[in-house]
Parts: structure tokens; sequence; C-alpha cells
């Protein structure tokens, strides 16, 4: 109702200017007794054009003044409306007082959830560590008791889990808050991803997948090594986890018109496109069971969002249910050296 009634009022505004400028253009043309030819019709026309000038600026002004209410009620005062819509206006106002302190109250209450992350996670630290060397050692034993050494051994590897979900929760909460005093430098793509190619073949037990290394450009781009690395080992010993034996894992650096694609594909399992949009949130796990049994923490795709953003690139996944995924981290031209 209140909006009807302002675009009724300043429509009468418009319709009020509109008629006068046509008045206007009317008598000119009246007066110049509609003569076809030399300077009179060079004025008949000069007026039209005049007046269709005078219509548009008054619609374009008109609207605005509507937005313009809309965002600042206060403002009605100067067309003598203030009476009619005071109440109104104080509703407005207190909506955007409201819509102010709840986003101000959400803010507070995520630095509350990251501050909370940050020192939970730094003081398990210790005391995990502490526990898997304890854990560690028993398990060591010579003359150990086989069922309590397996359960020692189990023990130790649901530690070092632990210890994994804690320093991804101290990464994640260092990149949230964007504490990084490191500055950027020129990294070496090809020399690094050689490096990751080598620990993929560790991590692979014994040749299990088949992977393939494929560099097209020895394009160098400026960012931070360390974080990169860390993303980059993610993406890849994902696709490797999530690859039956006997599959194929292909990492690739090359370039494109639209920027510099680092690329980790395989033919693994493959994603549910109902998944795709959800899976760079925190703890998110298409499916949990196996997500456990190969010792994810369920926040690496989070990090590597958060490091992606961080290089003002764009993170790209394309996944088929049984064909397999692509994952792709394209990195602006103007970024590389």
């Amino acid at each position: 109702m209140t909006k009807q009634t302002l675009q009724k009022f300043l429509l009468k505004k418009l319709v009020a200017n509109i008629a006068l400028s046509f008045i206007i253009g009317i008598l000119i043309n009246v007066c110049i007794n509609q003569s076809q030819h030399g300077l009179f019709w060079l004025i008949n026309w000069t007026c039209v054009a005049l007046g269709l000038l005078i219509f548009s600026l008054s619609l374009i002004y008109y609207f605005k003044q509507l937005h313009g209410f809309l965002d600042n009620p206060q403002q009605l005062s100067k067309f003598g409306v203030n009476p009619f819509f005071s109440k109104i206006a104080n509703k407005i106002q207190l909506i955007q007082i409201e819509k102010q302190q709840l986003s101000e109250q959400h803010h507070r209450l995520d630095t509350m959830r990251k501050d909370f992350v940050a020192n939970v996670s730094h003081e398990l630290r210790t005391p995990v560590t502490v526990m898997m060397g304890y854990l560690e050692t028993f398990s060591q034993q010579p003359d150990l008791n086989p069922r309590w050494q397996r359960a020692f051994l189990q023990m130790l590897q649901q530690s070092d889990r632990m210890n994994n979900i804690i320093n991804d929760l101290l990464l994640l909460s260092r990149l949230e808050n964007s504490e990084n005093n490191q500055q950027p430098t020129l990294i070496d793509m090809p020399k690094l991803l050689a490096q990751l190619f080598d620990d993929a073949q560790v991590y692979n037990h014994n040749f299990e997948h088949l992977i393939h290394l494929h560099i097209d450009s020895q394009q160098q781009i400026m960012g931070y090594e360390d974080l990169l690395t860390s993303a980059l080992s993610n993406l890849i010993t994902n696709a490797i986890k999530y690859t039956p034996k006997g599959g194929e894992v292909t990492i690739g650096w090359f370039e494109k018109t639209d920027g510099y694609y680092f690329s980790v594909s395989d033919n693994g399992i493959g994603i549910d496109a109902l998944h795709i949009e959800r899976l760079t949130e925190r703890f998110y796990r298409v499916d949990s069971g196996r997500s456990r049994e190969t010792g994810g923490t369920g926040l690496g795709l989070a990090i590597v969002k958060h490091v992606v953003h961080k290089h003002n690139a764009k993170l790209n996944i394309q996944s088929k249910v049984g064909k397999g995924s692509t994952f792709s981290i394209i990195f602006v031209k103007h970024q590389a050296q």
C-alpha cells in the first residue's frame, strides 16, 4: 500500500511535467502555423525533440526519487507528505536498523566461532602429540601381547587422524582470518608439479594406480608456495584415494585463453552433481563411511577453496558418477610471470 501510494503521488507530478512540456510544444507549433519549410520547419521539430527530452529526463528523475525514498524514508518530508508517511517511514527505518543489527550479530558470532575453533585446536595439539608418542612407544614393545599391539596401533591411527584434523583446522582458521605474513613469491610450477608427482608415486602404494604428468607450459606464477603445495597435494591424493585399483590419475599444467590451468583428472568413482556445490564446505562428505576408511578429515577441499581464493584463482569441478572427476584451478594471466 505504501509503495503504491508513493508511486501514484510521483506519477501525478510526472504527468503534470509531461503535459506542460507538450503544451509548450503545441503552442509553439500553432504560433508558427505548422509551416513545413525553412526555419519554421526546423523550429517545429526542435520543439518536438525538446518535449521528448524533457519527458525522458522527468521519467528518470522521478524513478530515482522513488528508489531514494524507499532507501531513505526521511526524504519524504521534502514533498510535504511527511505526516501521511511518518509511521511508514519509521517502520522502514526500524527494519533497516534491525537488519543492520542482525548483520553485526552474525559477524560477531562468526568471529567467535573462528576464535573458538582456533583456540581449541591449538590447546588440543600438545596433548594429542604427547599421547601419540606414548602410543607409538607401547606399540613397539617386543614382548607385547598381539591383541594389545593391535589395539595400540588402532589408537595410534586414530590419534594420527585427530592430529591431522587439528592441523587442518588451524590452517583453515589462519586462512579464514587472513593471517599470513608471507609475501607472494615467484613459483616455478613445472618444478613444483614434478615434486608433487614424485610424492604421489610414494603415496601410490605398490603402484596400484597409473599416474601421469603432463606439463605443456613453463609458466611461473606469483603466489604462496607452501599454501599452494598443500592445496595441490590435497587434490592429487584425493584423486588417488577415490580411484579404484588399476585406475588412472592425470596431473596437468597448461595454458588456455582465459588463464593457466592446473588440473587433476581420474577415472574413479565420480561424484553426483547433487554434491558438487557443497564439496568445499567444512566436514561435508559425499560418503562418510568411505571418507573415514581413507582417513580424510573433511577439511581438505575447504582449505583448497580458501587457498584458491587467496591466489585470485577459480576452482572448477567436473564429475560424473562411474566416469571420474576433474578438479581444475584456473590462474588469471596477469598473475603469471
